[in-house]
């Protein structure tokens, strides 16, 4: 974390950090800068201006992980699903195929309802 703080009154010192120039018109921001991201916020009050700027790349790290994860499961759900309905199908075909073969292994007669060329 780095913390200011500006008295009422005061301008900003030659030492204050550069970080929080981009507060100049908001509250609010989110910096990059270094290859790191910094939340930052400003409060005004009576006595003065308080300044704080939250180191936040480890979660924006984690934020890119875990997107990447949900992708990866997602593929894998998907290619899952549609072997999984694959195999039903292929299942069910043969489980017409052996219904078939044992009515005509047991005499069954089966009507045609189209007549054979």
């Amino acid at each position: 974390h780095q913390i200011a703080y500006i008295p009422a009154g005061q301008t900003h010192p030659a030492h204050f950090p550069s970080l929080f120039n981009a507060l100049a018109q908001r509250e609010v921001a989110e910096v990059y800068e270094q290859d790191q991201t910094f939340l930052l916020n400003k409060q005004t009050t009576p006595h003065g201006t308080l300044y704080v700027a939250r180191n936040i790349t480890i979660f924006e790290q984690r934020e890119d992980k875990f997107t990447a994860l949900t992708f990866i499961l997602v593929g894998l759900i998907s290619i899952l699903s549609w072997w999984l309905a694959r195999v039903t199908l292929m299942c069910e075909k043969l489980s017409w195929r052996l219904d078939l073969k044992s009515e005509l292994d047991h005499g069954t007669q089966i009507e045609l309802f189209f007549q054979p060329a």
